[in-house]
């Protein structure tokens, strides 16, 4: 667990955010190989990528200012920018992504359902490549555990605030594991003719599912005021239900147009 990859003088240069910088241009170079695909060209899958990443940063960090801290971000609004330093929330950045991949496909004139296919492998391999990041920057831990795999996180970091050298589940790397498995599943399939929409909406189901079951094991979770309801669980059962309407209404929309 290194927070801190190294450092120029006083400046440390976080290794979160470094790991964040490598999942993202590696999505990139595999969506300009697979970009071909679908007529895209490589100026087209930049533009594409430019959004989603604006977006889906603007999303994860206000999500995470608003839920986690909103206190110390109203009084200090210039560290919004610091996204290097951790503070990013998935469902925010999923939430931030849709609406960026939204404006794109208004703006040049593609098919929403086709680009958000076309993605959703990657967002599942970029994911699982930052929670690499999560794992090294010690955030977004596991309750303490007695099991052999336990994680005892170093001092200085979000785990060893919260529990010391109580060995706790690295729910960082469950998570890293299952985004994998799903980029595989949904890579091997991107191919198979299906209705537009699609792989997408299975990756809201998918997804849903994964960080359900992750955050029962998480520590770090925000809770709906006055319950003891993880809002974790709020916004994946949301997912879940979302991505089961979406498929079936999909499905249903283009057998229509197929059936005219």
């Amino acid at each position: 667990m290194y927070p801190v990859l190294f450092r120029i003088g006083n400046l440390g240069i976080r290794t979160y955010g470094v790991i964040l910088v490598i999942a993202f241009f590696i999505c990139l170079y595999i969506a300009k190989w697979d970009g071909k695909r679908l007529g895209l060209s490589k100026k087209e899958v930049d533009h594409l990528a430019n959004y989603l990443l604006l977006w889906g940063l603007v999303g994860a960090r206000l999500y995470y200012a608003l839920f986690y801290d909103p206190q110390y971000y109203f009084t200090r609004p210039w560290t919004l920018l610091f996204i290097w330093e951790g503070g990013l929330a998935i469902h925010g950045a999923i939430i931030g992504g849709i609406f960026g991949l939204y404006l794109y496909t208004r703006k040049y004139k593609y098919n929403f359902w086709t680009l958000a296919d076309f993605v959703t492998p990657l967002l599942l391999l970029g994911q699982g490549i930052g929670r690499i990041g999560c794992f090294l920057n010690g955030c977004c831990f596991g309750r303490p555990t007695d099991k052999p795999w336990g994680v005892i996180f170093p001092k200085d970091s979000f785990a060893y605030y919260r529990y010391g050298f109580t060995p706790v589940h690295p729910t960082q790397l469950y998570e890293m594991v299952l985004d994998l498995v799903g980029f595989i599943f949904f890579w091997l399939g991107r191919r198979k003719k299906r209705f537009s929409g699609a792989l997408f909406s299975w990756y809201l189901v998918y997804y849903g599912v994964v960080r359900f079951v992750v955050s029962v094991f998480r520590a770090d979770s925000l809770y709906i005021w006055g319950t003891g309801v993880k809002v974790a669980y709020l916004l994946s059962s949301i997912m879940i239900i979302a991505g089961i309407y979406l498929h079936f209404a999909l499905k249903n929309k283009d057998k229509n147009l197929k059936g005219t």
